[in-house]
């Protein structure tokens, strides 16, 4: 009997898809077998342009965001840090944005595996942002009612959303809940990310970060250039940093830059 055969896909730098060699059942494991089993999702290079995710086009925007990744990789990895919370201190600071660059940015490294999660389950920007319609709600994963096969898709071999339709005020109490934890860690165990990053709501805007914080790693906090006041952003690390540690701080919406540099990045 011939035995039947599992392709693996991959995408060099440039964004092509390239063909692992074959593999026999016996050789892949139960985690390679969990992305595979996730339907694909493929955004379209138009719609991330008008949304502002350049991570895989070449130019200024890509190098810095290129620039975030890296640093923040290293940082992970001296910590033994895996989940990364991305908030504000306020709304309309680009923090979905900044998560989805560093997701796309992240996907193309192509020996991790990355899992990007919309945790501001009131606003639900991140489907937006990849022009990604789920049937189900990040909340219906949360809560066990589908399984992941259900509710999240896989960007090429090694990213993988979990994103909402719509944001609904009522979900957001989910975070709260002990089996929002529990259910993290279940889908940390089955897929072994090598990094996993949350869309939070804005630090200020309710107590999602607070709650939710004791099963993440650590934090960036995102502030827009000429509207976020630095006393904002101050307070928001100040407080935030008696929950999780602040891995960094993003300034987005930055105009008077030279062309090299779109993001200012700096850790302490």
């Amino acid at each position: 009997m011939v035995k039947p055969e599992i392709e693996f896909r991959t995408m060099d730098e440039d964004g092509d898809d390239t063909a692992f060699a074959p593999k026999a059942p016996e050789e892949v494991d139960q985690t390679d077998i969990a992305w595979l089993e996730l339907p694909t999702f493929e955004p379209k290079e138009r719609h991330l342009a008008k949304k502002r995710i350049a991570a895989n086009v070449r130019g200024p925007a890509r190098t810095a965001i290129d620039l975030m990744r890296t640093r923040l990789l290293r940082v992970i990895e001296e910590n033994d840090w895996k989940r990364v919370m991305v908030t504000s201190p306020t709304p309309n600071c680009g923090k979905t944005t900044v998560a989805a660059n560093l997701g796309f940015a992240f996907q193309r490294q192509t020996a991790l595996r990355t899992i990007m999660m919309d945790f501001d389950l009131a606003r639900a920007d991140l489907g937006k942002s990849l022009g990604l319609k789920p049937t189900h709600d990040v909340a219906d994963l949360l809560m066990g009612d589908v399984r992941p096969t259900q509710q999240m898709y896989r960007i090429k071999h090694n990213l993988a959303i979990s994103a909402s339709n719509g944001g609904i005020d009522s979900q957001s109490d989910i975070l709260k809940l002990p089996e929002t934890q529990t259910r993290i860690n279940e889908i940390d165990e089955i897929f072994a990310p090598d990094v996993m990053l949350f869309d939070f709501p804005p630090f200020f805007s309710n107590d999602d970060a607070i709650a939710a914080s004791n099963f993440m790693d650590c934090a960036i906090i995102v502030g827009a250039a000429g509207e976020t006041s630095v006393s904002q952003i101050d307070k928001a690390e100040r407080e935030l940093s008696q929950y999780t540690d602040v891995a960094g701080i993003v300034l987005n919406k930055c105009r008077f830059v030279s062309e090299n540099r779109g993001y200012d990045y700096p850790y302490g």
